[in-house]
């Protein structure tokens, strides 16, 4: 910025300047002003850093179909996490232990996931990462299927885990 005319030395002249951070940086901003006038001959400046940190909350949401199942045919899960923000989520990973009613079918992560899941038939848990980055807005899912024991009743209750190596999550 230029102003025009002299400036009394007790008068101070201010700028402000509002920048947005994007969801992916990380490390330190530095801002430097320098200002120089004609009665000198070298500018003066000052610097400011200021660290950058990181925030990520995952949304968990699962949803089971149908509903009722029933004994001896197939139940679909389908389990989510949405990155509210503001900043990527890191290393995301979902959770998902099957019920001991159950066995398992198969299971499918979206776009760049990888799951770890128990043999054909047996129950345990199912576990998908997606490493790198996850954008705010960004959901992760995964589609489980299993079968339920012909032997089976009850109710079955599963509890879906979302993480990230960003903090928080809840």
């Amino acid at each position: 910025c230029t102003w025009s005319g002299a400036t009394a030395p007790t008068v101070t002249r201010s700028v402000d300047v509002v920048a947005q951070v994007p969801s992916s940086a990380s490390g330190a901003l530095t801002a430097t002003v320098s200002a120089n006038a004609v009665s000198y001959s070298t500018p003066l400046s000052a610097s400011a850093t200021t660290p950058i940190t990181t925030s990520a909350t995952l949304q968990p949401g699962l949803t089971a179909t149908p509903t009722p199942v029933v004994a001896g045919s197939n139940v679909s899960w389908a389990a989510s996490a949405r990155n509210t923000g503001p900043s990527d989520a890191q290393g995301v990973v979902l959770s998902l232990p099957l019920p001991p009613a159950t066995g398992f079918v198969s299971a499918t992560a979206s776009t760049g996931g990888s799951c770890a899941a128990p043999a054909v038939g047996a129950t345990g848990t199912v576990l998908c990462v997606w490493s790198g980055a996850t954008a705010p807005a960004v959901t992760r899912s995964i589609d489980v299927v299993a079968q339920v024991l012909p032997s089976a009743t009850g109710t079955l209750a599963v509890t879906l885990s979302a993480s990230s190596t960003t903090s928080p999550t809840p």
